[in-house]
């Protein structure tokens, strides 16, 4: 206690000063970690015990300590809850690619990443700690990790080399093909360490003495001998599916989706401890990196649950210049109704994460509650985001009028259902509260025949709240409350998109 007594003087006499100047890398250390060292959970603990945090002149930390790559960051001490530090990695704050990779390459472009910014993730706009934890112990990534990693993204190779899937986790990297930090075409990378990656598994001395080898492979085989040869010269597409096996992506109008059982995982939750949380933040959505994992993220999220996912049908159409969204899914007569929510781009959280940007880790029965009676509410509404020593504040009473003028909120169009009947049509609009609203003329149908749901909303395109116009593009999302699920136990959908006469949309819906 007597030590970190003696931090927080320390950082309390740097914060009377109009401006920081560190003496030391240890009097700036001493100050980060007065707040960062706290807890036995702190990921500072891993990074000290990590190659960032030797004391070793080519270490940061054995250079300029933490502002070796976060910066000076004199306003982040003098407000740390409030201002961010120079240079951020997130969770709380994430700075530009540009800048995050600055930081990394001041060091790492000196040797092991000479090619970075020619190189194809650069040129996506990825930054190095898309891939890269830095206060993790072990900072480079084992065969497993990167399997896990890479395949956020590349998402055909899952199975791995030759479809062995989990069997390669001991054993081939995609690092030993591919050089994510330069050009990842395998003929590069394979020429260069003369085709570690299939030699991992294949013994090509061995291979030469083999009955099971014929007399022509091993003539070809003498060819290795050459430093210009690979084995990809003749075993083209061995390693992975072939691309004419690949599914391609369904362009357009699908009725077929598939919701699945979210668990606990809120927005607070994909913006920070998410393994996508660093493309999150940086401005990718949901879809772009889930579309088609539906099924397997319901098991991953809630592992304990019966049914962790369930297939619905989808069909949009406009009837008498209204909108009319048709659910149907195969349950019982004792579920409990289904929900819609909808924007038309009011909201950029919404349209990247769909229903979790109105679900935060401190609604009822999520783990920041602390039996608070609040109910969903969009990030826009805050005028201080609730952070380590400070609760979020809402904007005031005008201010979230004037939004709520502007078009800014969210609509939840609900239908509730008991014993296999429509029993209430509810419509709601969201900024700071899940607020009632009547002016959006919601109605609703439900009819229950053989063990199948069908439920349309329908909507007047013009009128109060959202103005359903052609040539718009809007994002929604569906949820299902199955037979006595809890309010955390329902299935949803990721965020989809729909638009009258747009073609560029899941749902293009053709209009006269």
């Amino acid at each position: 206690m007597a030590a970190i007594g003696k931090h927080w003087l320390l950082l309390l006499l740097l914060v009377g000063l109009p401006s920081v100047v560190w003496a030391t890398s240890d009097t700036a250390d001493a100050v980060c970690n007065s707040c960062h060292k706290l807890g036995e959970d702190s990921p500072v603990h891993a990074m000290m015990n990590s190659v960032h945090g030797k004391l070793d002149p080519a270490t940061p930390m054995g250079q300029e300590g933490c502002a070796q790559c976060h910066g000076n960051s004199q306003k982040h001490v003098q407000s740390p809850t409030r201002n961010k530090p120079d240079v951020s990695f997130g969770p709380t704050w994430s700075d530009t690619v540009s800048l995050q990779n600055q930081a990394c390459l001041s060091c790492h472009e000196k040797d092991a990443t000479p090619h970075w910014n020619n190189s194809l993730h650069a040129q996506e706009n990825l930054s190095c700690v898309t891939c890269h934890d830095l206060h993790t112990t072990n900072t480079a990534m084992t065969v497993a990790s990167q399997m896990e990693t890479c395949t956020q993204c590349h998402k055909v190779q899952k199975d791995g080399m030759h479809h062995l899937g989990k069997d390669l986790e001991k054993g081939v990297g995609c690092a030993s093909c591919h050089d994510p930090h330069a050009n990842p075409k395998p003929i590069v990378t394979l020429l260069a360490n003369r085709s570690e990656g299939c030699r991992s598994c294949h013994d090509l001395k061995a291979m030469q003495s083999s009955a099971e080898v014929s007399e022509k492979a091993k003539t070809y085989h003498k060819a290795m001998a050459s430093l210009d040869r690979t084995c990809i010269d003749c075993h083209r597409s061995v390693a992975h599916v072939a691309l004419d096996q690949i599914e391609p992506p369904v362009v357009g109008r699908t009725d077929q989706i598939t919701l699945f059982a979210p668990g606990k995982a809120n927005f607070d939750w994909i913006r920070t401890d998410h393994p996508g949380a660093q493309p999150f933040r940086q401005g990718r959505n949901c879809t772009q990196c889930h579309a088609g994992e539906q099924a397997e993220m319901g098991k991953k999220l809630v592992p304990d649950r019966a049914q962790s996912s369930i297939d619905a049908r989808l069909q949009l159409t406009v009837v008498n210049n209204q909108l009319q969204v048709t659910v149907r899914w195969q349950g019982t007569a004792e579920d409990g109704g289904v929900a819609l929510m909808l924007d038309d781009g009011s909201d950029e959280q919404f349209r990247r994460a769909g229903c979790w940007a109105a679900c935060h880790n401190d609604l009822p029965g999520q783990d920041k509650n602390h039996g608070k009676a609040i109910t969903k509410y969009l990030g826009a509404s805050l005028k201080q985001q609730r952070s380590v020593g400070r609760y979020a504040v809402y904007h005031d009473d005008a201010t979230l009028k004037s939004m709520l003028e502007q078009g800014h909120f969210v609509e939840l169009w609900r239908a509730e259902l008991n014993d296999g009947k429509l029993a209430e049509t509810s419509s709601y609009h969201i900024l700071s509260a899940r607020d009632a609203d009547a002016s959006a003329v919601v109605k609703a149908s439900a009819q229950y025949q053989k063990g199948q749901w069908t439920v349309t909303f329908t909507k007047p395109l013009a009128g109060e709240g959202k103005v359903i116009r052609s040539g718009q593009e809007y994002t929604f999302g569906i949820a299902i409350h199955g037979a006595g699920q809890e309010k955390s136990g329902h299935w949803v959908s990721l965020p989809m998109t729909f638009g009258l006469n747009v073609q560029d949309v899941d749902f293009p819906v053709k209009v006269k």
